[in-house]
C-alpha cells in the first residue's frame, strides 16, 4: 500500500509557513493542526496494476486540528465541522473517475483499468475561514499499467574477428522491469535482477566463443527473449592434401586444396608463379572450403611448383606441391668405341636426361655393317655409362647404337658410334726359318710366307728379332716392312757370341708368337782384337819413359792372351802378359825422335796397333810435371791452376784442345813462371777439354804432362766466393776468375725481389750497410760489350749481432764506435760500459747504418782515423785522435763532443762502434712505443769508474726529425741517458 502522510505544525514565523504552505499546504497562521492525509487503493496494490482491473483510490483524513483560539477541531463523523471539510481526489490527467465523498474520506472508483488511468494520483483536503484558506493537505501516489516482457531486437549477427573481443546488449520493456540474462547452451553467462539493458563482452575471442547467445527477460506478467548469432572470423588455415607428386606423363594429374576460414576464403591456383584457369584446367570444387585441380595429357611442361592460395579478408594461406611429370628418358649421346681387342670392345657413352625418374637399363643394338646383322644386349647396372662387349668376330666392322629405360618407357636409340673394325687373329708363324752367311757382326736371315685365315686378317710385314742366347736384354729387332720380304741382314752383333733369331709376322694388330718353327740359333765367328787405348806416357826423362795402355773395346770375339809391344828405332819388340798394362822403357837417348806400337794378342792372332810418337828430353831439361788443376770454370773459360814444383820455372807452356778433335788441334799458350794460374779462353760452353802443361827452365823444355780432362759450363759461371768482414754488416765479393777488368755484382735480401746492382773493376766488390740477421743472395757478371750472363747464385747470412757485441745487460746492443789515438800501438781495457738509449717522439727520425771505429793500420794513412765498414773516411789530425763531430750521410746527426776531455789525459779515447737502430725491442726495462725507434749505443772506454759522469756526458746523440719534440740529447749520473 501506497500511503501519503504528513504531520504539519503551524508556527507563525512567516517565512515557515510561506515554505510549508507551497511545498505541501498545511494549516494555516490561525490554527494549530495535528492530523494525516493518506491515500491509499482497494484493493491494495503495488501500484502495477493489471489492464481490466477495478480499483478504488481513497483519501483518508485522521487526526486533531486546533483552531486559532487552541480549541480542537474533530474530524468525526458527527463532527459538528465535518461539513467544513473539503477532501477531493485529482487524477493528474484529468481524467474522469467516480468520486465519492464521506465525512472524512473520498473515494474515486475505478472500474477497468487502462493505460490511460496510469499515472498520478493526489488527494487535497483545504479548510476555509471565511474566504481564507486556514488547512491544505496534499498527498498522491502513482499508478501504472502492468505490462509483460518486450526484449529489443535491433541486432541478430555480431561478427568479430578471432583474438578481438565483441560485445552484445540485451534491452526490454516490461512492467514490473523484467529479470534479464544472457544464456549460451545453456549456460547463463551473465544476469540483471531488474533492469531495462544488460551488456555482456568478451575478449581474446577464439573459435569456440562463435555460437548463439540467447537474451531472456521475465516477469510477473510472462516473459520474452531474442537470440544473437557471434561469428568468430578467422584467417584461411589450409593443408595440401597431397604435397608431392610424381605422375606419369600418360596419367592424370589431380591435386586437392583445403582450406578452412570464416568467412569462406577464395581458393585460386598458380603454376610456377602463372595462374591457372578454370578456362584451361579442370578446377572443381566441393565446398567454399575444397578445391581440387585436374590436369590431363601431361608433359615435362606440367611440371614443376604448383601453389593452392586461400585468402579472405583476413589474410591469406598457402601451400605448395611439387609435381614431376616422370617420361621416357632421352637417348644416350657421345657413344664411342675403346679397347678394341679381337673379339671385345669397351662401348662408352654419355647418359642425358633420365625422365625424372632413374634409369633402370642400358639396351645396345650391334650391327655388323658388313652382313647387316644385328644383335641386341641390355646391361644390368642401370648406372653404368659404359659396357665391355663381347662375342664379337675377328676382323669385322661394326657399329653400336645404344637406349635408355627407365620406369616409364625407352628412349629413342642413339646415333650411331663411329665403325670400328675388330682386331684379327694372330697371324700364323713364318715358315721354315734359317741363317746363312754367319759373319763375326752379322748374318742374314731367311723365312718362307705362312697362310692366313679369314679370322687372321692380312700380312702385313715382318719382323726379325735377333738376341744373346743367355742374355735376353740384349737385344734388337728389325722391322721388315714388305709383306713380300724372306730373307733380311742382321748387323751389329758381338763377335763369337751365341744368337737366337726369332722371326714374326703381323697383320694389322697382332704378331705371331715365338714358336720354335720361327727360330734359329748361330754363334757369330770370332777375329784378331782390336787396337788398345793408349795413355799419355808418364816418368818421362831424356832416357826413359814408361808406356801405358788399356784394354780395347773389341777383343775380336775370343779372349786377349797377350800384348805385343814394339819400338821403331832402333826395332825392338816384345811380349807382356795380358794382366801387364804398362812397360817401361830404358836406355832411350836424348832428344831422340821415338815411335812406339802396342797391339793385343788372341788365339785368331795380332791385332791392329796403337801408336805414340814422342821426342825424349834433351839432358838437363826439368822432369815431367805433375797434373794440373782446374779450379775455375765459365761458360767460355777454364781457370788452370799449376802444380807447386821445387825447380825455378821460366815459362808455363799450357796446352789445351776439344775431346773430340784430333792431336794436330793443341792450342798453346805460355804463361811467366812467377804466376801460379792460367786462364783457357775462347772456349766453348758445355764442351769437354784436355789439358796438358810443360815447364821451361834454363830455355829447357820438359816433356808436357798427361791429359787432364776439364770441362767447360753450360752458360754463365760458377756462383761466386763471398766473405763476411768483420762487423757483420759488409761482404766481400772476388772477383770472377778469367773475367775482363770490369765486372757487374747484384745483390739483394732473400725476401726482396729487387737486385741491387754495383760494378767495379779491382779484385773485389765491397758491399755495405747491410742489415744484421738477414739473408742475402749474390751473383755476378762480367761485362762483354752490352750483354752478359749472370753466374749462380750465392747465399750468405748476416749474424745476429755484431761480434764486438757487449755482453753486458743491454743485450741486443748492437755494437761499439770508437777512436784509439793514432800513432800509438795502446792496449784497450775497458772498464765502463755506458749505455745510452735514445728515444724519439712520434715522428721524429734517426738513422744510422754501418759501423765507425778507429784503430791502426799500417796499409792507411799514417796515424789514428775513421773508417766505415772499413774504408778510410778520416784522418785524425796529428795523430792526436778524432774529437771533433763527424756528420754522417744519414737521418740522424751523430756527434761526438769532446772525446779528449779531461786534457790532462790526452790518451783517453772512447771507441765506438755499431750504432743500430732496433725497432720494438724491450731492453733495459724500456718498451719502445710502435712508430718510436730506439737506438743502443755501448760505448767502451778507457776510463776509470770516476770519470763515468764526464764520459756519459761526452756523447751526445741528436734525433733530425719533424715531430712535436725533435729530441735532446741528457744523461744522469752513471752515464745513462735517454733523448
Amino acid at each position: 500500500t501506497i500511503v501519503g502522510r504528513l504531520t504539519v505544525c503551524c508556527y507563525s514565523s512567516l517565512a515557515l509557513f510561506f515554505f510549508y504552505f507551497a511545498a505541501f499546504g498545511g494549516c494555516l497562521w490561525s490554527t494549530n493542526c495535528e492530523g494525516d492525509l493518506t491515500i491509499s487503493t482497494d484493493p491494495s496494490t503495488s501500484g502495477i496494476i493489471s489492464p481490466g482491473a477495478s480499483l478504488n483510490v481513497t483519501c483518508r483524513l485522521s487526526g486533531t486540528y486546533h483552531d486559532r483560539s487552541g480549541l480542537p477541531l474533530n474530524f468525526q463523523p458527527s463532527g459538528s465541522k465535518l461539513s467544513a471539510l473539503n477532501i477531493n481526489v485529482y487524477q493528474q490527467q484529468g481524467l474522469p473517475v467516480k468520486v465519492v465523498n464521506a465525512d472524512t474520506f473520498a473515494t474515486a472508483q475505478i472500474s477497468s483499468f487502462t493505460s490511460e488511468h496510469a499515472g498520478e494520483y493526489s488527494c487535497v483536503y483545504t479548510e476555509f475561514s471565511g474566504a481564507t484558506k486556514v488547512v491544505d493537505l496534499r498527498r498522491s501516489l502513482t499508478l501504472s499499467l502492468a505490462e509483460p516482457p518486450n526484449v529489443t531486437k535491433t541486432q541478430s549477427v555480431i561478427h568479430a574477428n578471432i583474438s578481438s573481443s565483441f560485445q552484445l546488449a540485451c534491452e526490454s520493456r516490461g512492467n514490473p522491469a523484467p529479470l534479464l540474462q544472457i544464456v549460451r547452451q545453456g549456460q547463463v553467462l551473465s544476469s540483471l535482477p531488474s533492469g531495462r539493458r544488460l551488456v555482456f563482452s568478451e575478449q581474446d575471442l577464439q573459435v569456440g566463443s562463435a555460437g548463439n547467445y540467447e537474451c531472456q527477460a521475465t516477469n510477473s506478467m510472462g516473459s520474452d527473449s531474442h537470440t544473437i548469432q557471434v561469428i568468430v572470423q578467422t584467417p584461411p588455415t589450409q593443408a595440401l592434401l597431397n604435397g608431392a607428386v610424381n605422375v606419369p606423363h600418360t596419367g592424370t594429374l589431380q591435386l586437392s586444396c583445403n582450406a578452412s576460414a570464416v568467412p569462406a576464403p577464395r581458393i585460386t591456383w598458380t603454376h610456377n608463379g602463372s595462374s591457372l584457369s578454370q578456362n584451361v584446367h579442370t578446377i572443381s570444387s566441393s565446398d567454399a572450403t575444397f578445391s581440387t585441380l585436374r590436369i590431363r595429357n601431361l608433359t615435362l611442361v606440367h611440371s614443376g611448383r604448383y601453389r593452392c592460395v586461400g585468402e579472405n579478408l583476413l589474410g591469406s594461406t598457402q601451400k605448395d606441391a611439387t609435381v614431376v611429370v616422370q617420361v621416357p628418358p632421352d637417348a644416350p649421346q657421345a657413344v664411342s668405341v675403346s679397347q678394341v681387342e679381337t673379339t671385345a670392345v669397351v662401348l662408352s657413352w654419355t647418359p642425358q636426361f633420365d625422365g625424372n625418374t632413374p634409369i633402370t637399363r642400358y639396351h645396345i643394338n650391334i650391327t655388323n655393317t658388313a652382313s647387316s646383322t644385328i644383335r641386341s644386349e641390355s646391361t644390368a647396372d642401370s648406372s653404368a655409362s659404359n659396357v665391355a662387349i663381347s662375342g664379337l668376330t675377328p676382323d669385322q666392322k661394326y657399329r653400336f647404337f645404344v637406349q635408355a629405360e627407365n620406369a616409364i618407357g625407352r628412349s629413342a636409340f642413339s646415333e650411331s658410334s663411329a665403325e670400328i673394325q675388330t682386331n684379327p687373329e694372330a697371324p700364323p708363324v713364318p715358315l721354315n726359318v734359317q741363317v746363312t752367311d754367319i759373319q763375326p757382326v752379322s748374318v742374314v736371315v731367311t723365312w718362307g710366307i705362312p697362310t692366313f685365315s679369314p679370322r687372321q686378317g692380312s700380312l702385313l710385314s715382318f719382323s726379325v728379332l735377333s738376341y744373346q742366347s743367355n742374355n735376353i736384354s740384349h737385344s734388337s729387332r728389325i722391322l721388315a716392312s714388305a709383306p713380300t720380304a724372306t730373307s733380311q741382314r742382321v748387323d751389329g752383333l758381338q763377335k763369337g757370341t751365341n744368337y737366337t733369331i726369332v722371326v714374326f709376322s703381323h697383320n694389322r694388330a697382332l704378331m705371331s708368337n715365338d714358336s720354335g718353327a720361327a727360330m734359329a740359333k748361330f754363334r757369330t765367328a770370332t777375329t784378331v782384337p782390336g787396337a788398345p787405348r793408349l795413355f799419355d806416357p808418364d816418368q818421362v826423362s831424356a832416357n826413359s819413359l814408361r808406356l801405358r795402355w788399356a784394354v780395347p773395346s773389341d777383343d775380336g770375339g775370343v779372349a786377349i792372351t797377350e800384348w805385343h809391344v814394339q819400338r821403331n828405332t832402333p826395332l825392338f819388340e816384345t811380349k807382356v802378359p795380358f794382366n801387364q798394362l804398362q812397360y817401361l822403357f830404358s836406355n832411350l837417348q836424348p832428344g831422340m825422335d821415338y815411335r812406339f806400337e802396342v797391339s793385343a794378342i788372341n788365339t785368331n792372332g795380332r791385332g791392329a796397333a796403337a801408336n805414340f810418337s814422342i821426342t825424349t828430353p834433351t839432358i838437363g831439361a826439368p822432369p815431367q810435371p805433375l797434373l794440373p788443376s782446374v779450379t775455375f770454370s765459365t761458360g767460355q773459360s777454364l781457370q788452370i791452376t799449376f802444380p807447386a814444383g821445387s825447380h825455378a820455372v821460366q815459362e808455363f807452356v799450357v796446352r789445351s784442345r776439344a775431346m773430340s778433335s784430333s792431336d794436330g788441334d793443341w792450342t798453346s799458350i805460355t804463361v811467366p813462371g812467377s804466376e801460379t794460374q792460367a786462364c783457357l779462353t775462347n772456349l766453348q760452353p758445355g764442351t769437354n777439354y784436355f789439358v796438358r802443361i810443360a815447364v821451361r827452365t834454363n830455355n829447357l823444355l820438359s816433356p808436357f804432362s798427361p791429359r787432364l780432362p776439364a770441362a767447360t759450363n753450360q752458360s754463365g759461371f760458377s756462383a761466386p766466393r763471398l766473405t763476411l768482414l768483420k762487423g757483420g754488416t759488409s761482404i766481400l765479393v772476388a772477383r770472377p776468375p778469367c773475367s775482363s777488368s770490369q765486372f757487374v755484382v747484384q745483390y739483394r735480401l732473400a725476401n726482396s725481389t729487387t737486385w741491387l746492382n754495383t760494378s767495379a773493376s779491382s779484385q773485389s766488390v765491397r758491399l755495405v750497410d747491410l742489415h744484421l740477421n738477414s739473408t742475402y743472395y749474390v751473383r755476378v757478371a762480367v761485362l762483354d760489350g752490352q750483354a752478359h750472363q749472370f753466374s749462380a747464385v750465392s747465399a750468405i747470412q748476416t749474424p745476429l749481432f755484431t761480434p764486438e757485441s757487449s755482453s753486458s745487460s743491454a743485450s741486443l746492443t748492437t755494437g761499439v764506435i770508437g777512436a784509439i789515438a793514432g800513432g800509438c800501438i795502446a792496449v784497450v781495457i775497458i772498464v765502463l760500459v755506458v749505455v745510452v738509449v735514445i728515444h724519439f717522439n712520434r715522428g721524429g727520425k734517426f738513422s744510422h747504418s754501418g759501423q765507425k771505429r778507429g784503430w791502426v793500420d799500417p796499409d792507411k794513412p799514417n796515424g789514428c782515423g775513421w773508417y766505415r765498414d772499413d774504408s778510410f773516411l778520416q784522418q785524425a789530425p796529428n795523430n792526436a785522435g778524432l774529437s771533433s763531430s763527424l756528420d754522417q750521410p744519414a737521418n740522424g746527426n751523430l756527434q761526438l763532443q769532446n772525446l779528449d776531455s779531461p786534457p790532462s789525459r790526452p790518451e783517453g779515447r772512447v771507441l765506438y762502434t755499431n750504432v743500430e737502430t732496433i725497432r720494438g725491442t724491450k731492453q733495459q726495462s724500456e718498451t719502445p712505443q710502435e712508430g718510436k725507434p730506439v737506438v743502443y749505443a755501448h760505448v767502451d772506454a778507457k776510463k776509470t769508474i770516476e770519470q763515468k759522469e764526464a764520459l756519459g756526458k761526452s756523447l751526445n746523440l741528436e734525433g733530425d726529425g719533424d715531430g712535436p719534440d725533435p729530441g735532446s740529447a741528457h744523461t744522469g749520473n752513471n752515464g745513462y741517458g735517454e733523448a
